[in-house]
């Protein structure tokens, strides 16, 4: 559980450097600097999928190197795709990074679910996505905060239930 935890830190801080360099694009577009946005997004393009290796790499997960070559370039895509749909980016890190996680994160089958990570993820994808509507500024700092540290409430959620019926 802490080797876990630690992964999920790790990763959780590189995912907020990742963020913070497209929050900084997406504020350099605006301002019309477009090849500081440019960097910003080549710096943030290299640090996520370095987020979900070091996941997967620190969390001992079987194969963490060939889940994170699937995986890390569906979750950026995915990112990319909700923060164009939604126009926003809080969201979108919350939604692809977390279900991402959810199969990067080393799982224990007989304690732990993938389906429920999802499930913890989506909860935190709607709370951000209404936070974000009243207090956007918060929101954008907590955001990268949530996905992965969603996939391990929901694996403690598992094990307290598996815990509590035995099973």
């Amino acid at each position: 559980m802490a080797r876990r935890w630690g992964a999920v830190a790790v990763a959780t801080v590189m995912l907020l450097f990742a963020f913070a360099g497209v929050v900084t694009a997406i504020v350099e577009q605006d301002a019309g600097n477009t090849s500081n946005a440019r960097s910003a997004v080549i710096i943030a393009a290299l640090i996520a999928p370095m987020a979900v290796y070091a996941l997967g790499l620190i969390s001992r997960a079987p194969t963490p190197l060939r889940t994170a070559l699937f995986v890390a370039p569906a979750a950026m895509s995915g990112f990319a795709l909700l923060a164009m749909l939604l126009r926003e980016p809080a969201t979108a890190v919350v939604a692809a990074f977390g279900v991402g996680g959810a199969f990067v994160l080393r799982i224990d089958p007989e304690v732990h679910s993938v389906t429920r990570r999802i499930s913890v993820v989506g909860l935190l994808s709607v709370v951000t996505l209404v936070a974000y509507q009243v207090a956007a500024e918060i929101v954008i700092v907590v955001a990268p905060l949530l996905p992965f540290t969603g996939c391990m409430v929901a694996d403690i959620t598992s094990a307290r239930g598996v815990a509590t019926t035995g099973e």
